[in-house]
């Protein structure tokens, strides 16, 4: 898990380029919106719309806290990320977007992640490409170091508890 979160970080800091990390929710509303057609990203927005609605009526803990229902179907999603498959890829930075769509604030993983990845941001920022992309996150999710690795997981299990 630690990997996908750091890989998931690494994904959206990708769309930043030379921006602030905060700025990925944006460019992630941009690139899921240029990928889809309109009349499919309005469907996408409208089911995740009604699942937040029957979420909130089965988790009366979380009834009406977005930022809960989207970090809860965020994580699973980031669990596939490291593949680096395109599919993957592109689920994950729509689900992004609708950070921006529910004016929600993202998880603290990926604001810190999206931070330390400045110089891939860059590169990868100059010329965009879902396969390029693939191809980083499979390369960032063998290299990550162990104590990174520790350290994220430590914390996690700290926000979780």
């Amino acid at each position: 898990m630690r990997v996908c979160l750091f890989v998931a970080g690494l994904v959206l800091s990708t769309l930043a380029g030379k921006g602030q990390a905060t700025d990925f929710v944006d460019l992630a509303y941009q690139r899921a919106t240029l990928d889809q057609k309109p009349e499919e990203w309005d469907k996408f927005v409208r089911k995740t719309k009604e699942h937040f609605e029957t979420w909130s009526n089965d988790n009366p803990s979380g009834s009406g806290n977005v930022n809960r229902f989207l970090n809860d179907k965020l994580l699973p999603i980031a669990m596939g990320v490291p593949g680096g498959e395109v599919k993957n890829l592109k689920k994950f930075i729509y689900w992004i977007a609708l950070y921006k769509v529910f004016d929600a604030q993202p998880p603290w993983y990926i604001l810190e992640i999206a931070k330390e990845n400045q110089q891939d941001i860059e590169d990868l920022h100059k010329d965009f490409s879902w396969e390029r992309m693939s191809k980083l996150v499979k390369q960032r999710a063998n290299e990550m170091p162990e104590d990174r690795k520790k350290k994220l997981q430590e914390r996690m299990k700290k926000d979780k508890d």
